[in-house]
């Protein structure tokens, strides 16, 4: 067969991975393919699993090319813990992008939840740290939902009449008190002004000594 340069030869059409490559290996011709000499080059995308870590062939996975699509917070836990206030301990997903002071939700289902700031998260070991603002529901669970949350834990909650006081029922929690028992704003407003105690401004006014005359008079006509 007559010797041909590699510019001289036909162009190949698409390569489907499996054409065998000869190369030399060790001072001895031997034979690869385009795929392995494709995959020595570049390392291809093995996996992606739901947006959490992207797995690249051929690469050392202590130091992958991509570690993750974005920040990761959405987590489990099967730690158990008691709903309520106060410092919380979870075992979560390693790797989380948690830091100190960010405001989380901590979730059994809708009606057994806690909502709090983060106190420390190692992301090695994936213990975290929790200090619980306020919650809702009762009981001990093993299986937490973890998320950031979207609502600041000193927010308030509850709902109001117009013109009616206001006063909390539990912490965060506000509601309003009847006009029938208690006053109304514009009820107190008829006292607008006063600057001291009544009783003390009546003292004031009337000593022990003194008192106070009320006269009725009724009078009569005659048509």
């Amino acid at each position: 067969m007559a010797d041909n340069k590699i510019s001289g030869l036909t162009s190949a059409g698409a390569l489907a991975g499996t054409e065998p490559v000869p190369i030399v290996q060790g001072g001895v011709t031997v034979k690869t393919t385009v795929q392995d000499i494709a995959d020595l080059a570049s390392g291809g995308v093995a996996s992606v699993s739901s947006g959490i870590n992207i797995n690249v062939d051929n690469t050392d996975p202590a130091n992958p090319i991509i570690n993750s699509l974005s920040d990761r917070y959405k987590t489990t836990s099967l730690t158990s813990n008691t709903i309520g206030n106060g410092s919380k301990s979870f075992t979560v997903d390693l790797n989380l992008s948690y830091i100190p002071l960010q405001e989380v939700l901590v979730v059994y289902d809708v009606s057994n939840h806690m909502h709090g700031t983060v106190t420390s998260y190692n992301s090695t070991t994936g213990a975290l740290v929790v200090d619980i603002k306020n919650h809702t529901g009762s009981g001990t669970y093993t299986l937490w939902s973890i998320n950031l949350d979207g609502t600041p834990v000193d927010a308030i909650t509850g709902s109001g009449t117009a013109n009616r006081l206001a006063y909390f029922t539990a912490a965060q929690v506000i509601d309003d008190l009847d006009t029938a028992t208690y006053p109304s704003l514009t009820e107190l407003s008829y006292v607008k002004g006063v600057t001291s105690a009544i009783q003390t401004q009546f003292d004031n006014i009337f000593d022990d000594n003194d008192y106070l005359l009320v006269y009725s008079f009724k009078s009569t006509y005659n048509y």
